[in-house]
């Protein structure tokens, strides 16, 4: 419009060539009018695509010869070159909010192909058949879609949408044929290379989450536990963990992922997502990693034994899949052994900050915890073998490749501790019968530990201090 004032303008000043101009303008501006309202509304959809409409009733030869493979995606970002493509969150276009899609699979492990999309679906939908570009092709092949169990009842569910492919076809593109403009590409999890024994996948980052310190901690302490990547998820986070995770992300340790979520956190679905975080990650992890652990940011695996859980499993051997931990709550309303804990911390040279107000650790100050855990399945926190799972849960694994394999820990191998208020609000869990941890019983804090992994409370302070503009606590 700012265009055709100017031509105005310029068609009142000059008399005779304003009169040629204005005719000029108007033809143009009638035709252009006129070819946009005789476009088929089939044209308008896919407006900036460089493919046609698809029609469904068409054989699958003709499906083929009407749609040429989508443009590869833009390269990822350098600290996530290591775990593949992405972007983020993206609507299945056309499909009023019923489908959203995140991440899509190249899956090999069953006894038939498919391609695996991690989703988020409304309640009730469902879909018949997937759109597949491989080697030059476009086929429609049959899908369907798998809701992850724990759904709460809630308006949508994460869910896994599951594509059928011919056995030993090459994927690199796939979109659901119900709605063919949303294309996601197609990671293939048999061309990857092994980057580590673990890695630790936690629910989306959220509430604009700032403990800063014990991000540090959690992070310092799996990895003394033998993990070497961890996989985040950004929904929103505050400026000191933004400021700690890009320093993780730096030193190659931390991968983190956009996470816009598109429906309301716990009104219209579980926690964030959760459940499509744990897949999608576990999913990341395959050929990559021996072993995933599910935790949240105030969960910590803890071996009795041995020095770091990578060790722990190794006794087990291979023929189990998953390794479910007993939880047992240390609740933070109870006091914190400063006696304890100092006294330690200064036989190790390292000088205690006290004060009311001041930062601590966890994992050092909470002693204080529930006597008897809970059974196993009930709150636990769980490692699986990546390539050997299918759906994950928050506590256990719903669906496994091949045969169910879990061993179940034992307590005096390791447990899971939660530190959290209580559970159901209130103070009433207090009132449980609790017991003092006996350090000398962690791995983590005996001596050998100690020597040979340069103290955890050590490293965990050196973080903090490496740089005030890192860490601005």
């Amino acid at each position: 419009m700012k265009l055709l004032r100017r031509w105005w303008t310029r068609a009142a000043v000059h008399s005779l060539r304003g009169h040629v101009v204005i005719v000029i303008v108007f033809l143009v501006f009638t035709l252009h009018v006129t070819t946009r309202r005789e476009k088929p509304a089939e044209e308008e959809k896919v407006k900036g695509r460089d493919f046609f409409p698809i029609d469904f009733e068409e054989p699958r030869e003709e499906l083929a010869r009407s749609i040429p493979p989508p443009p590869d995606p833009p390269p990822a970002p350098f600290h996530t070159l290591a775990l593949g493509p992405f972007e983020d969150w993206v609507e299945a276009r056309g499909s009023n909010r019923d489908f959203f899609l995140y991440s899509a699979y190249l899956d090999k492990r069953a006894a038939t192909d498919q391609v695996i999309i991690v989703a988020i679906v409304k309640k009730g939908k469902s879909i018949k058949s997937c759109t597949v570009w491989s080697e030059g092709t476009t086929t429609e092949e049959k899908g369907r879609v798998k809701m992850i169990h724990e759904n709460w009842n809630l308006p949508y569910t994460a869910a896994l949408i599951i594509c059928s492919i011919p056995k030993n076809s090459k994927p690199t593109h796939v979109a659901l044929t119900s709605f063919p403009d949303t294309i996601l590409a197609v990671q293939d999890m048999k061309a990857r290379r092994n980057e580590g024994r673990m890695s630790v996948c936690v629910k989306p980052l959220h509430y604009e989450y700032d403990r800063a310190l014990w991000l540090v901690e959690f992070i310092e302490f799996y990895k003394l536990m033998g993990v070497d990547r961890f996989i985040f998820y950004n929904h929103t986070m505050g400026p000191s963990i933004d400021a700690v995770v890009r320093h993780y992300m730096a030193k190659n340790v931390v991968t983190l992922l956009p996470w816009t979520l598109p429906v309301t956190t716990q009104k219209d679905i579980r926690t964030e997502g959760i459940f499509a975080a744990l897949n999608d990650c576990n999913l990341r992890s395959v050929n990559r990693f021996t072993f995933s652990a599910m935790v949240d940011f105030d969960e910590f695996l803890v071996p009795r034994k041995h020095d770091s859980l990578v060790e722990l499993l190794d006794t087990y051997g291979t023929k189990d899949s998953n390794y479910v931990f007993q939880n047992v709550f240390f609740y933070l309303y109870w006091e914190n052994d400063t006696a304890t804990v100092y006294d330690k911390l200064i036989q190790e040279g390292v000088s205690p900050v006290e004060g009311p107000g001041e930062p601590y650790l966890l994992t050092a100050f909470k002693t204080r915890r529930l006597k008897k855990p809970h059974k196993h399945g009930v709150r636990s926190k769980y490692i699986v073998r990546p390539e050997r799972v299918l759906e994950l849960g928050n506590h256990n694994v719903w669906e496994y490749i091949g045969r169910k394999a879990w061993k179940k820990v034992p307590p005096e191998d390791g447990l899971s501790h939660h530190y959290r208020i209580c559970e159901y609000g209130g103070f009433d869990c207090l009132k449980q019968p609790s017991m003092v941890r006996d350090f000398r019983k962690d791995s983590i804090l005996k001596q050998s530990a100690l020597s040979s992994n340069q103290d955890y409370f050590q490293r965990s302070q050196r973080r903090l201090t490496e740089s005030p503009r890192v860490f601005p606590l």
